[in-house]
């Protein structure tokens, strides 16, 4: 399943500024989940001291085993699982009763 996972540090850190162990255990989670060959995007936030990962997981184990607890410590974090615009477009037409709706489905990653 495909999750994107969002974060923002807590009071800590803002734009001009951020303890040097904050920046410590940020730093250590951004190693982690991108050396965890499960990251297919990630970037940063432009408002805030924070981040988000798209990760490809099987479990919701498997995603703590990724990012590491030490980010649930330090930073407000948001998981959502992402349903793609094909995955969608399926799901409606069998809901609907079959293939009577032209529906556009797309690809998926």
């Amino acid at each position: 399943m495909y999750v994107l996972v969002t974060f923002k540090a807590f009071g800590k850190c803002d734009a001009s500024y951020c303890e040097p162990a904050s920046q410590h255990v940020l730093g250590a989670v951004l190693q982690r989940a991108l050396g965890s060959g499960k990251v297919l995007a990630s970037g940063s936030l432009a408002d805030t001291v924070g981040g988000f990962f798209l990760i490809d997981v099987d479990s919701a184990e498997e995603l703590v085993d990724s990012m590491g607890s030490d980010l649930l410590d330090n930073c407000q974090v948001e998981v959502n699982q992402i349903a793609f615009s094909g995955t969608v477009a399926k799901d409606l037409q069998h809901w609907c009763g079959g293939p009577r709706y032209n529906w556009v489905i797309g690809n998926d990653l």
